[in-house]
């Protein structure tokens, strides 16, 4: 197999770039990295070159330059803390994996201290996902719904719960990724703002989060019924997004742009993340709802896929406008 940053492809933002090196986003965790050219060792000349053209870009907001590679050990990379970046101890995600924590571990408040388990008992909820069947959507029709909206939801309206498992979408919202208006957006927002922590981090004060079932592995196939336990992430934010709508008590539950296939390349309703979507990506999130659809039926609770034209297979469909209205 050949080296991944061999040849370097422009598949996030790219921040400088010339014969010997390159300053991206990283694909794997967001934040900037620096990248020699030249597999291998490298000059003594060539790391000058690196140390003065990240002060040229950077300045003074480089707090940290990590030189030892975790997963590319045969080609040199620099990793990068800014000042002004949100800071979050990822110390956890080191094997993660395998590594079963605590909630005693997470110094951020959860959910359910706030909104407990059964608080939306019998009540129907809507979860709002990315499909680009939402691309023409009017958003007004969620008036008055209890809503979980996933990830970049926010920007069209104020969800009931903000719902990510990625601390990457977080650092890319502070980091006006998708545009300065959109993270006034956020910081403005009313709703519950949510996240699933898949390892020990440390996130804002003012995210409330969830922990994941167990460890990250279990965490794929793991569906409980109440917050205390964890829960599951089934490899996406919808199924994660689902399992606490039925933490919640929620039922019916109305799945709102799972469309699990994309729109020519059109992976959203918006126009992505700075890591983008490759095109089987919904195809690995599909396969872990076939539990969910077994255990919300056991539990006795209604889902509802609102897109007829969904490849989810395991809901009954209708459409929208039979609903919200």
């Amino acid at each position: 197999m050949g080296c991944e940053l061999c040849g370097i492809q422009r598949l996030t933002a790219w921040h400088y770039e010339d014969d010997i090196i390159v300053i991206c986003d990283c694909l794997t965790c967001g934040t900037p990295m620096l990248v020699f050219r030249r597999h291998g060792d490298i000059a003594l000349a060539e790391e000058h070159h690196a140390r003065q053209k990240l002060i040229e870009v950077y300045g003074k907001r480089i707090v940290k330059v990590r030189m030892q590679a975790r997963k590319i050990k045969g080609h040199r990379h620099w990793h990068l803390l800014l000042e002004g970046r949100m800071k979050i101890d990822d110390s956890g995600v080191k094997d993660k994996a395998q590594q079963s924590f605590g909630s005693e571990q997470l110094s951020n408040r959860f959910l359910y201290e706030v909104l407990p388990d059964r608080s939306w008992e019998g009540k129907p909820c809507v979860i709002v996902g990315g499909g680009p069947s939402l691309s023409d959507f009017d958003w007004q029709l969620l008036q008055g719904w209890r809503t979980i909206g996933i990830n970049r939801v926010y920007e069209r309206f104020d969800p009931t719960i903000i719902f990510s498992m990625d601390t990457r979408f977080l650092r890319w919202i502070m980091d006006d990724k998708y545009g300065h208006d959109n993270a006034e957006r956020f910081a403005r927002s009313k709703a519950y703002k949510v996240w699933l922590c898949t390892y020990n981090c440390k996130l804002p004060e003012d995210i409330f989060i969830l922990r994941v079932w167990k460890t990250y592995s279990q965490g794929f196939r793991a569906f409980p019924a109440t917050m205390r336990e964890g829960i599951g992430h089934g490899n996406n934010s919808g199924y994660g997004a689902l399992n606490l709508a039925v933490c919640l008590g929620a039922s019916p539950i109305y799945l709102l742009g799972f469309d699990m296939k994309y729109k020519g390349l059109k992976t959203h309703w918006h126009e992505g993340h700075p890591i983008p979507h490759r095109l089987d990506t919904v195809n690995k999130f599909m396969k872990y709802f076939a539990l969910a659809a077994i255990k919300t039926k056991e539990m006795g609770i209604e889902v509802i896929n609102l897109n007829p034209a969904s490849a989810l297979p395991y809901f009954p469909k209708k459409p929208f406008s039979e609903i919200l209205n």
